[in-house]
């Protein structure tokens, strides 16, 4: 997990660099686990790579309608 395409599957988001719109959500994006249970580690990275598309598709959204409406459910997610 880094931005070094050469020693890197997927960026700090946890999208792939070959694969274009390739998220990857789980204990792959870890590089080892430590002796401790990873569950709570995966849970945050899942999390943080959910949160990171729906920010991305609302500044999409937002871009290309310029009626975005933070607060109005979209149909679309």
């Amino acid at each position: 997990m880094g931005n070094n395409t050469e020693t890197n599957v997927v960026n700090r988001w946890g999208f792939s660099h070959e694969v274009p719109n390739l998220g990857i959500l789980g204990p792959l994006v870890m590089g080892t686990s430590g002796a401790r249970n990873p569950t709570l580690t995966v849970q945050a990275l899942s999390w943080r790579t959910a949160e990171y598309l729906c920010e991305q598709l609302a500044l999409d959204c937002w871009i290309n309608t310029r009626k975005f409406n933070p607060y109005k459910r979209s149909r679309h997610l």
